[in-house]
């Protein structure tokens, strides 16, 4: 998904156009389905890749409090292991990336970081690093964002940047068997 752009000049070679792209991966299974186009279209065009990831800080393990509702339960964060996690996640990125610049010969760097608002991370890094292009899978699931996820629309808004989006051929297929689905859109009654 491409925004039109108003400059002065015109902007280069398409081969020139995406010199950095980020691969945000969450733990979701469906996550590294995004570098399925990424890798080529960075080999095309010879850019480097940076794989992502938002680590969501924990919470310190703290006893119930009957006083207080359960929804008002401060959250505590423990910043010890918030880091030991943000560290092993960027380590399973590390080795991801080792494959990948094996495989494929060019240039591949990680990034973790805590952050419980994931789309606001990518973005914020995206903004911060020189990012060209953002590539992601959606998975699309909620109510109300029936065609993307929500973290995938708030950086497609967010960020201001093309974006290229996957979505993976299971969740189209979950969301098309959907009985839910079937009588909010009857056009896809016919493709059950």
């Amino acid at each position: 998904m491409l925004r039109p752009e108003r400059t002065s000049t015109p902007r280069g070679a398409s081969r020139n156009a995406f010199k950095h792209l980020l691969v945000p991966i969450d733990d979701s299974e469906l996550a590294g389905e995004a570098l399925g186009p990424a890798i080529p279209l960075a080999k095309a065009i010879g850019a480097d890749l940076t794989l992502f990831r938002a680590v969501p800080p924990l919470p310190v393990i703290a006893a119930y409090d009957a006083t207080v509702p359960l929804g008002y339960q401060p959250m505590v964060i423990d910043p010890e292991a918030s880091e030991t996690l943000r560290l092993q996640v960027k380590s399973e990125l590390e080795a991801l990336a080792t494959r990948l610049r094996d495989a494929h010969g060019f240039a591949v760097k990680v990034s973790a970081v805590t952050s419980a608002q994931t789309a606001d991370a990518i973005v914020q890094f995206a903004r911060s690093h020189d990012i060209d292009c953002i590539a992601m899978t959606t998975h699309g699931r909620g109510a109300s964002r029936l065609v993307l996820g929500s973290v995938a629309d708030k950086v497609l808004r967010g960020s201001g940047l093309p974006v290229l989006l996957r979505r993976p051929v299971r969740v189209v297929e979950d969301y098309l068997k959907s009985e839910d689905i079937v009588e909010q859109l009857p056009a896809f009654a016919g493709s059950k």
